[in-house]
């Protein structure tokens, strides 16, 4: 409905002021040149934001007749509430980092593409020069990223990125920041050149700072704190405890081995566990181009 689409406009404005790169995913044009606020307080100036967008819905909510379009408002008034609540507790649990190529190339690649108007890719020329710092009143992002880093690294007790993702985000950030350069001579982006070489060997400094500095710290252990695990979880519409899903599964791994050990005895007899089945059962295996004479007979 238009009414609700005009709503909706509460929501995604926050979310284009400080993640412009979305915009054209998001079918909003005007800020193709805009890049994402890492400037010194950008948490904070995006909670804020949320925050009145929230607030906003509420007094939508509370003179809206149309119960469609209150049932669209009331899902983005808990859409906010929840961002707020996440938001809140990244910041306060979490020693996170942002993945700058990952963020620049999947911008990029939302502008740069075949559902964008040609006339707009022009803008992510502009953009590469505010990314690497070259444009009046700009600061490069990699040293805005790199100072919020430095700054979450002083903060005690917060929980250490997962070593496995830090070293996968690590090892794409190459490919991801070539990318970008691709992507811009595929669509003959004019004069991206330059900004993108400087901002390349940025961000190459970005990751040698993320490696030597941030990496030390990361953990095997990939696990969330609770409460942010279990506020993960509600957005993905599970109202479970982690508790309660961790004892259903339980509840069904142990009836699961109980059927499959049933199995066994009548394969192999009286006492037969079903570890030791499987484990006879591997031992003939078929290899190579004997599968598919088998699989066709």
């Amino acid at each position: 409905m238009k009414k609700s689409d005009a709503h909706a406009r509460v929501m995604l404005d926050p979310i284009v002021k400080f993640h412009p790169e979305s915009a054209a995913s998001l079918g909003v044009d005007g800020v193709d040149a805009d890049v994402v606020d890492l400037k010194p307080g950008f948490v904070e100036r995006e909670l804020a934001a949320v925050a009145e967008a929230k607030e906003k819905l509420a007094v939508l909510i509370a003179a809206e007749k149309d119960p469609r379009v209150l049932q669209d408002l009331q899902i983005m008034h808990r859409r906010a509430d929840e961002e707020l609540r996440m938001s809140a507790l990244d910041e306060k649990l979490v020693l996170s980092y942002p993945d700058l190529a990952q963020m620049i190339f999947g911008g990029m690649r939302g502008l740069l593409n075949t559902q964008v108007a040609a006339k707009r890719h022009g803008a992510a020329a502009l953009r590469l020069r505010r990314y690497a710092g070259l444009e009046a009143g700009y600061t490069p992002i990699a040293l805005h990223a790199s100072a919020y880093v430095r700054a979450r690294l002083e903060v005690a007790n917060l929980r250490p990125p997962a070593k496995s993702q830090m070293e996968r985000d690590l090892a794409s950030a190459e490919q991801l920041i070539d990318g970008v350069g691709k992507l811009c001579a595929r669509f003959k982006v004019a004069g991206y050149e330059a900004p993108f070489e400087q901002l390349r060997e940025q961000l190459r400094g970005y990751y040698t700072f993320l490696r030597k500095e941030l990496l030390p710290r990361a953990k095997d252990d990939f696990r969330l704190p609770p409460e942010l695990y279990e506020m993960r979880l509600a957005r993905f519409g599970v109202d479970l405890k982690p508790a309660d899903i961790a004892a259903k599964a339980r509840a069904a791994y142990t009836q699961l081995q109980a059927e499959m050990n049933a199995i066994a005895v009548k394969l192999a007899g009286p006492g037969s566990d079903y570890r030791a089945v499987l484990k006879k059962l591997k031992e003939k295996q078929l290899v190579g181009p004997a599968i598919l004479p088998h699989y066709k007979e």
